[in-house]
This record gives C-alpha cells, structure tokens and sequence, in this order.
C-alpha cells in the first residue's frame, strides 16, 4: 500500500520521511501528487492544518507539528474515527503555533456506544467533562466543517446542527421545532433512489454524502463567497461527474476529491497549495488527475485535510 499526498505543507506535515523538508523553516507545498509513505497496512487517522497522523502496520506516526489536539489523539489514537472538531476559519502564524487552539472556537463531539457527547474545550475533552446530546438515534460516524456538524445513523440517516448563521451548511430548513443548534434529520436525504447513505464527509462550508448505490449529494455554502460547485446550495444536490458511480468522497477546505467505481481520480475547487494534484489554481469542473501506480495496483480510498489531499493505492 501507498499513501500519496498534495497540497499545504507548511509545517512539513507532507514530509514524514524526508529530512531535509522537516528541517526546512518552511518547507514547499506540493503542487502534484507524491509518495508519503509505503507499507503492508496503512490508515490516515486524523488530518490537521499542522500535523497529519497515520497508522503504518500498527505504529502511530505524525508528521508536521502536531498541536494539543492530535497529541491527545496520538495517546489515544481510538477516538479518532468516533470524533470531530468545528472551528472558526481564524489561522495564525507559525511562531505563535502554541497558542492556536486558544485562538480557535473549538467545540469538539465524540460518538460514544452510539450516542453523541459534546465538549466546549479540549480541556473538557481530556478530562471527559462533556455533555450528552439527547437523540434516540445510534450513530456510526459524525464530521464537521468551519461551522457546523453533520452525523450519521446506523440506519443511513443524516442530521446536522450548528451555527444559524450558516444555514446552507446544516442541509435542512431552520424551524421551531428543528433549530439550529440541535441535531435535526435531513430530510432529503431519506428514501433515495439509490439507497440510504453510506459515507458523509464535511470541510470548509460544504458536506457530502455517498448513497449506497454511489450516488454524490452535496451541499453547503458561505453567504457572500462563490460557492467552488456551480449547484452548492443549501438543499443537497445530486452531482453528475461524467455519469459515473462514485465509491469514495472526501471534502477540504475549498476543494473536493471523488473516487469512480472504475478507480479514476477527480478533483475541483481551489488548488492554491496544491491541493488539487494538478498544479492548477483553480477548476471550476471536475478533473481527471492522472496517478501511475504500479501495474496492478489502484486507487482504494482518498482524504482530504484543510488544504492538502490523500489518495491510498494497493
């Protein structure tokens, strides 16, 4: 197995096993996609804008400079499948990294035997000093972007909940009895042609959802910003790229990757740090980026970080 990687490198986070990267003040991004790492097992555990945590056949290993969060998350790497942290979009200097999560509004939610359980401060997260959010759902996974939280149900169900200011983020109407602040279904989402969903994933101010049949809803938006899809808007919407089935999604900050059935890479969105594998600024369609792993090996599953992307091949 092979993870490669493009894009934000400014803490080395892209560079795990190159020296003389670590070592630079400010190392390159990557404008195209590279080899991070290889081995018999690998999983990417958790994306930051300063460090990335990946597990390589049973070693936990972390690449950039991993701020007060992923060090909880490398002493208990478990929480990271069953967690996720929204944030204001403020980003601060690299000389004043140790203060980041002072500077953000964190507010951190963890999946425990189904339930969901929020946290105001990663404080209260290391001491487990959270609060439990009254639903009767069991949920399997929960992501989140700048501003809201999106979970999902045993069942394929999809709820959301978070800041009324950005509504198009949540999916769903703003109503009495569905608010803002609490997770509430997204209706739409329910008695699909192509199935319940299977995969949500969320960054920026968009989230997208994979149905069973491979299907792509997405949706999200900022009020006053272009939204990097022609169709974002606040009600999911079904995406056509080139009519295949997609497999895998996965959402960043201002960009987006979409795995086929048929194992053809597509990017689109903002590629200022190289984010989008193709050294390009921008795409405002879906492009093809070309990988060249070795024969018989392919694409399985792709991530995205706050400006950087993975792709896994085997």
């Amino acid at each position: 197995m092979k993870i490669w990687v493009s894009g934000f490198n400014a803490w080395g986070q892209l560079d795990i096993f190159d020296e003389k990267a670590q070592n630079q003040v400010f190392p390159d991004d990557l404008q195209t996609f590279q080899i991070f790492t290889q081995s018999d097992k690998l999983d990417i555990l958790w994306t930051a804008i300063t460090a990335n945590m990946i597990e390589e056949s049973g070693k936990i290993l972390v690449a950039g400079c991993p701020d007060e969060l992923v060090t909880i998350l490398f002493q208990k790497p478990a929480l990271c499948s069953s967690m996720a942290v929204a944030g204001n979009d403020k980003i601060v200097g690299r000389s004043i990294i140790d203060t980041l999560l002072k500077i953000y509004t964190l507010i951190v939610i963890a999946i425990e035997n189904g339930a969901l359980r929020t946290f105001d401060s990663l404080q209260n997260f290391r001491s487990g000093n959270g609060k439990l959010i009254e639903n009767c759902q069991e949920f399997t996974h929960v992501v989140a972007n700048q501003t809201s939280f999106t979970a999902l149900s045993s069942t394929g169900e999809v709820w959301t909940w978070g800041d009324s200011r950005y509504s198009a983020c949540l999916g769903r109407e703003i109503l009495c009895k569905s608010s803002a602040s609490i997770p509430c279904l997204v209706e739409s989402l329910s008695y699909l042609p192509t199935g319940p969903i299977k995969k949500i994933s969320s960054g920026g101010y968009m989230t997208a959802a994979l149905t069973e049949g491979n299907d792509l809803y997405v949706w999200g938006g900022h009020p006053g910003q272009p939204g990097i899809l022609d169709s974002l808007a606040s009600d999911p919407m079904p995406i056509n790229i080139e009519g295949a089935d997609i497999i895998d999604i996965a959402v960043g900050f201002d960009h987006i990757l979409a795995l086929t059935l048929e194992r053809r890479l597509y990017t689109i969105g903002f590629g200022h740090h190289g984010q989008l594998g193709v050294n390009s600024k921008q795409q405002c369609q879906w492009k093809e980026v070309m990988l060249f792993p070795k024969k018989g090996q392919h694409i399985i599953k792709v991530y995205a970080g706050y400006k950087t992307s993975f792709v896994v091949t085997r």
